[in-house]
């Protein structure tokens, strides 16, 4: 520390009871430490009230983090015990007592465009035709597909010019992925993670039959849509006229999309108790060539139209 660089404490063992020399060593690295990492799975909640005890004794400005957090209630009460910082799955899976019935109007609107854009009938000119509708998102989405991450050797004037060069079900796909990451009232994070689900499984789905590797970015997008929209993912896709091989997927777990989201899902569930050795090298490379893609398009669809 003394020449700058920051350290991270992981997981510190306070003694049960009393204070001893390992106590006070304890609360001197904590003073030099700029994140205290905290794994919840080792502890109960005594234990757990005891250690934030004790890093406010060693008058901390170091950034307490809860990790491995799978479960809302969890999170929750690492919040209330003055935890500053959350790592873990929960954020992906949708809290059962937030769960209900009808949508905030953002959201409902968000499903209508969903529900309009899936329409098959729907060719590059009446795909411009509904996006046209949304000024603001018709200008990110020509921004994305013109930027310098594509190397287009020209630049597309239009979403009907887009259409045609990258086909309709790629601009679909991006209309649904500009559309979701737009929403700003949800965790950046689960907007990140949807978008890279959604990339990932189209590069993990090479290997099936064309029209349901098309469908494969889709299940991936969508598979996040209930804690999105915080309501059941039954809720969600009533409105919205997925192909079956998606909607197997998304509501009943069954169907090759299905396996497709059991490939990711393992990726994500990988922690410091897990068997690395079991994830394939097509998965860890489907990941990292997804990371920067949707990093690139939640930026767009963030970005203020000028």
């Amino acid at each position: 520390t003394a020449r700058g660089v920051p350290v991270m404490l992981e997981d510190p063992l306070w003694p049960g009871t009393g204070a001893d020399a390992t106590t006070g060593r304890l609360q001197e690295l904590v003073q030099m430490a700029r994140w205290v990492s905290i794994d919840v799975r080792g502890h109960d909640e005594a234990s757990l009230v005891r250690t934030m005890a004790n890093l406010r004794l060693a008058d901390r400005h170091a950034v307490a983090t809860a990790t491995y957090l799978y479960e809302h209630r969890t999170q929750r009460a690492c919040m209330n015990l003055g935890f500053d910082a959350f790592q873990g799955s929960y954020l992906f899976r949708p809290a059962e007592e937030q769960l209900v019935e009808t949508m905030k109007p953002n959201r409902l609107n968000l499903l209508r465009l969903l529900a309009a854009v899936q329409n098959p009938d729907n060719g590059p000119g009446e795909l411009e035709e509904l996006i046209r509708n949304d000024a603001v998102l018709s200008y990110k989405l020509l921004k994305c597909v013109n930027s310098a991450y594509f190397g287009l050797p020209r630049e597309l004037k239009s979403l009907q010019q887009a259409a045609v060069y990258f086909g309709v079900m790629r601009i679909r796909n991006w209309v649904y992925s500009m559309a979701i990451g737009d929403l700003d009232d949800t965790p950046p994070e689960l907007l990140k993670q949807a978008l890279l689900r959604a990339r990932m499984a189209e590069l993990l789905a090479r290997n099936l039959p064309p029209e349901q590797r098309e469908m494969a970015f889709i299940a991936g997008l969508f598979s996040l849509l209930d804690t999105i929209m915080g309501v059941p993912m039954k809720r969600v896709l009533a409105d919205v006229p997925l192909p079956d091989v998606v909607r197997h997927a998304l509501l009943e777990g069954s169907g090759p999309l299905a396996l497709t989201l059991a490939q990711i899902r393992g990726w994500e569930s990988i922690d410091g108790a897990g068997d690395k050795r079991a994830v394939s090298a097509e998965v860890a490379d489907a990941y990292l060539h997804s990371v920067e893609w949707a990093e690139h398009v939640y930026s767009f669809a963030q970005r203020q139209a000028a």
